[in-house]
């Protein structure tokens, strides 16, 4: 199996696991998530994400994790290739959309 196969069924599989009901998270300030954080440190201060949405680029991927209410948050991961990722921002969400 290919490695880009192998890693979307991977995606597939974590996506079909969040969509189970988790437990009620406390609200977070998007404060206290700084640039720079691995994704497994936001994962231990907020929980798992509602929605995670990824795009893949020459030898690196980006994910945006998505959080509901009441944590409205919206996180931006760099996965570079061969390199720790990083958390690049994160903002509260509104739920607007432009």
């Amino acid at each position: 199996m290919s490695r880009s196969r192998w890693l979307a069924g991977g995606l597939m599989l974590a996506l079909l696991a969040g969509g189970a009901a988790a437990p009620p998270r406390p609200a977070t300030e998007p404060g206290r998530i700084r640039p720079g954080m691995t994704p497994d440190q936001v994962r231990q201060m907020i929980g798992p994400p509602n929605h995670v949405a990824r795009q893949i680029l020459y030898h690196r991927y980006l994910e945006q994790w998505v959080y509901n209410p009441p944590d409205s948050l919206r996180a931006e991961f760099d996965f570079p290739r061969g390199q720790p990722a990083r958390l690049l921002t994160a903002s509260a969400d509104d739920g607007r959309r432009p």
